[in-house]
């Protein structure tokens, strides 16, 4: 009588730093075949590029986002990198006793002020657009990990249409 249990797949070990979680294989850098028309030719070339594809960018190529969309997401993730708001960061060298001042420091609270702004635009940062802004725009969390921090009932389709419509207050309309 044949045994019918499935085999289990042999483990496979790796450093622990070099482990990718499932739910961030997806923001991986992916390597693309770009085609590209020879000048001068009728024939394509075929090159390759490392690419990074995320959220925003896999809404962008289905339509569920606008370009005008796009560029505020990035220009929001931008600033809220540089005002240094994601929680698992070094610590600034700066600040250390005897540290030199930089004049960074402008930069910064301009950034500051304009996540803040973002985030009092669409109803602040404890409100749901608020929220879903600040994990899945700004510290680039994916789109499941923002719907538990929405609501316990929320699901990552939720989560992605109020970012949508966070980004669709803050996009300039043409």
């Amino acid at each position: 009588m044949p045994s019918h249990r499935r085999r289990s797949k042999p483990a496979v070990y790796c450093a622990p730093e070099q482990r990718t979680p499932e739910h961030r294989a997806k923001h991986a850098t992916t390597t693309a075949v770009i085609y590209e028309l020879v000048p001068g030719t009728t024939r394509n070339e075929a090159r390759t590029a490392e690419v990074v594809i995320g959220d925003l960018d896999i809404m962008f190529n289905k339509g569920q986002i606008t370009a005008a969309q796009l560029a505020i997401a990035k220009r929001f993730r931008n600033e809220f990198d540089l005002a240094h708001l994601d929680p698992l960061r070094a610590a600034d060298l700066g600040r250390l006793p005897g540290g030199k001042a930089s004049n960074t420091s402008e930069r910064i609270q301009r950034a500051k002020d304009f996540v803040w702004e973002c985030l009092q635009t669409v109803g602040g940062a404890s409100s749901q657009p608020g929220i879903a802004l600040w994990y899945l725009v700004g510290a680039g969390h994916s789109q499941r990990e923002t719907a538990r921090r929405i609501a316990p009932w929320a699901t990552a389709p939720y989560a992605a249409g109020l970012a949508v419509a966070a980004l669709n207050v803050l996009a300039p309309s043409d």
